[in-house]
């Protein structure tokens, strides 16, 4: 498990506790964002993001943290209408992207999960851990761009 220099990270607690108790990685990331931010996202986003999990579908392609920690950005900083400016949701995906890389070095389901036994302890313990990583990015990215630039959906810091 990764350190925490300054104490747990709250939302990132709150999706290991979601993964730990049978969620999906894709799925412990967005509910764990959804509570603690209270987007109030309704359970179509959770269902949607069940095919992100085990790297899509069991594809164990992107890792499921990712893709679900890129779905919550598109909701809150997406665009709805092609002439709308892209280049903040480009650029957020890309650094959620990228501290989980700088973390892992890779992103790939099947290489980050090569070592384990699907579906056992051993799997759980370590996917925790990217879980855990990839919802503290994903909350420490949104609360630092709310507090550059407020959006429409916006999130409530505690």
């Amino acid at each position: 498990m990764a350190d925490e220099p300054a104490g747990k990270n709250p939302v990132a607690e709150l999706a290991r506790k979601h993964f730990i108790y049978g969620y999906h990685c894709s799925e412990s990331v967005v509910k764990a964002v959804n509570e603690y931010y209270d987007l109030k996202l309704d359970d179509s986003i959770i269902r949607m993001v069940s095919a992100f999990a085990a790297g899509m579908g069991e594809a164990k392609c992107a890792c499921g943290c990712i893709t679900g920690g890129v779905i919550v950005l598109g909701y809150l900083y997406g665009r709805v209408e092609s002439h709308e400016d892209d280049d903040l949701i480009a650029d957020l995906a890309k650094e959620l992207h990228d501290k989980f890389i700088a973390e892992f070095k890779v992103a790939c389901c099947k290489e980050l999960t090569k070592d384990v036994k699907w579906g056992h302890p051993d799997h759980r313990e370590k996917c925790g851990e990217y879980v855990y990583s990839a919802a503290r990015n994903l909350s420490e990215l949104l609360e630092e761009t709310q507090r550059n630039l407020p959006v429409e959906h916006g999130i409530r810091q505690r």
